[in-house]
């Protein structure tokens, strides 16, 4: 069952005709890829809007169904600062648009999913200093030779696991959480962080989440869980596949 809620588009930074938000109730046999088709969106889009992992999902549950609409690049723009500026997430952005990189020019026109749960978390709206820094550290120790992207991807791993009532609700509970980060147990998180991943900690918790609203990541290469093979994907970022 569909409902909806009016909400101001912008074209350009200009306001124009308002669209719909839908909600939606889940029905039986409803799948985020059966939605994806109805509503014709990639499904991961609807998932990360309601971050809501594919096998909890449940008959009766109320979903945030994405609006989209067209936004014309200016100069000086980033996919960041325009997912920031309209509740949106880059990676969407990149999916929906069907690209591969962050690269975008002036004039450029795209479609921009809205609603998809970007959340801002900061250093001044409770999370500590001490927090920031033990969360750069743990970026430096897991992803010091990946690129930049998948260092904030990291970073947002821990965000996602604060915020999804299944690990601890804290930064430090999270990392500190027994038997889950190797850096831990081997005493690298100990280790001073560089200031690049200093930057990719502050970037993870403005709200930039690479990962897809990951909850875990590890490297395929290196790593024989069988358990975490399992997972349901979420992307892969140079070494690491983060997963659901």
């Amino acid at each position: 069952m569909l409902s909806a809620a009016f909400t101001l588009l912008l074209w350009g930074g200009a306001a124009v005709t308002p669209a719909h938000a839908w909600q939606y109730t889940t029905q039986p046999g409803d799948t985020f890829y059966s939605l994806g088709q109805r509503f014709g969106l990639p499904w991961t889009l609807i998932q990360g809007a309601n971050k809501v992992e594919p096998s909890n999902l449940s008959t009766g549950k109320v979903l945030n169904i994405p609006d989209v609409f067209t936004y014309t690049v200016k100069s000086g723009d980033s996919l960041f600062l325009i997912a920031n500026r309209f509740s949106s997430a880059d990676w969407a952005i990149k999916e929906l648009n069907g690209m591969t990189a962050n690269d975008i020019y002036p004039g450029q026109v795209l479609k921009v999913p809205t609603g998809i749960g970007r959340q801002t978390q900061t250093a001044s709206s409770g999370v500590s200093q001490s927090d920031v820094d033990l969360l750069a550290r743990l970026i430096e120790a897991e992803a010091s030779g990946e690129p930049y992207e998948g260092k904030v991807a990291v970073g947002a791993v821990v965000l996602n696991r604060t915020k999804s009532g299944k690990f601890p609700s804290s930064i430090s509970g999270v990392i500190y959480d027994p038997l889950q980060f190797t850096p831990v147990r081997n005493g690298m998180i100990n280790r001073p962080a560089s200031a690049l991943s200093q930057k990719a900690a502050q970037d993870a918790l403005t709200g930039w989440d690479p990962s897809k609203g990951a909850l875990f990541f590890f490297n395929p290469g290196k790593s024989s869980d069988g358990w975490m093979r399992q997972r349901v994907i979420t992307t892969q970022i140079g070494g690491h596949l983060f997963a659901m």
